[in-house]
């Protein structure tokens, strides 16, 4: 059977993502050329071969059509894919980012490759997969990026919506001693980016399935977990302790992995919509919400603590728990104090809940100078303080 005439980009693109899951195909592999697509590479002949099945019905084989110049690449390069000569690939730039360094994204993918739309970007030529973490943006697409104890670094795998699979992106990672290819993890998403360090996959626990929501908030679902090691000991930052003034919509915060991933994720959506809805109540007021992100020197590269709320021209600094309970309020009072050290003098501390925590808690909170706000309905709030918070 001929190759079909009526193959389009989106039965090229249907045929990677089917090659990448395993689909059963009669194609040897490819010797001479590689079709790049968002950083892998594929067999010309067999992604167009599957291409054809799809447009067609039934499937081809090798016998139907040639590969090579003549026939599948330009089939291929005139619906607008790359296709590759192995042999006249540039020669891979050696590396010379050192962990703290930082570098604007464009440049990266333009010295290294990769895709620069993806949080996670295989090089396609060279032996690469770039590794971007952004506490700022990425806990609303249901990413919780973090440290652990033992120094691993728990990152999510990408896809923002329906439960995680291992293609593309996350094949890269999962795939990436197979493939010889270094993984380089850099803090930020976009415009200037801080190189980490080169991690690899632990190899005994390399990843872990667990529930976190869709983007913007939505339905559980499973994601994968990869443990990441450092592939060798990363230096701690230089430089002094910085402070940032950001805007309320990053959602980063620091949290606590103590209790079940389920109940975490439900108590970050609780504190996410008190956070929402006590800034509506302010800016309604003509009150501007920001927040603080502080970078500590020596704390080793991607620790940065985010507060909740930061109120400049009032000079208050405030901790929101979407639970009330002695541990929520013992731990905020330990982030305020933290915090604290980054602000100026005369700042005052509030801890902000969904309700009124008791006269006990209430007097812990006092006894170390700390207001309390809390929502006397759904849509208006009140404070120990005079008003001063809510006003």
């Amino acid at each position: 059977m001929p190759l079909p005439s009526n193959i389009t980009q989106e039965h090229v693109r249907q045929a990677i993502r089917r090659f990448s899951v395993g689909h059963p195909h009669g194609f040897g592999p490819s010797s001479k050329y590689d079709l790049v697509y968002e950083g892998h590479r594929y067999p010309p002949q067999a992604i167009l071969g599957i291409a054809g099945e799809i447009a067609h019905g039934s499937p081809l084989t090798p016998e139907d059509f040639s590969g090579g110049e003549a026939q599948t690449n330009a089939v291929l390069r005139r619906l607008g894919f790359v296709v590759e000569s192995r042999s006249s690939s540039p020669r891979s730039p050696s590396w010379t980012l050192q962990p703290g360094e930082r570098i604007k994204r464009k440049a990266l993918h333009d010295a290294y490759g990769g895709s620069r739309q993806t949080g996670i970007s295989p090089c396609a030529r060279t032996p690469h997969v770039l590794v971007f973490t952004d506490p700022a943006s990425g806990e609303q697409h249901g990413y919780f990026d973090r440290w652990d104890a033992d120094g691993t670094f728990h990152y999510t795998g990408e896809g923002q919506r329906g439960d995680q699979q291992f293609t593309h992106g996350n094949d890269a990672i999962l795939k990436h001693r197979e493939t010889k290819r270094a993984l380089r993890v850099f803090r930020g998403a976009g415009g200037m980016v801080e190189y980490l360090g080169e991690f690899v996959l632990d190899p005994d626990h390399p990843y872990s399935i667990t529930e976190a929501p869709e983007t913007g908030g939505g339905a559980l679902r499973k994601v994968i977990v990869f443990h990441l090691q450092p592939a060798e000991p990363i230096q701690s930052l230089a430089g002094e302790s910085t402070v940032r003034v950001i805007p309320l919509e990053a959602h980063a915060t620091e949290r606590t992995m103590a209790q079940p991933r389920f109940e975490l994720i439900e108590v970050v959506r609780r504190e996410s919509s008190l956070i929402q809805r006590y800034a509506a109540w302010l800016q309604i007021r003509g009150i501007q919400v920001q927040r603080l992100a502080c970078s500590i020197a020596g704390a080793g590269p991607g620790r940065e603590m985010f507060s909740d709320i930061y109120v400049p021209e009032r000079q208050q600094l405030i901790e929101a728990k979407g639970v009330v309970t002695r541990e929520a309020i013992r731990m905020a009072i330990g982030q305020l104090f933290d915090y604290r050290r980054f602000t100026p003098q005369g700042t005052r501390l509030a801890v902000l809940l969904p309700r009124f925590p008791g006269p006990d808690l209430e007097d812990l909170l006092k006894s170390v100078q700390i207001d309390c706000i809390w929502r006397r309905d759904e849509a208006t709030f009140i404070d120990n303080a005079d008003g001063g918070y809510v006003r």
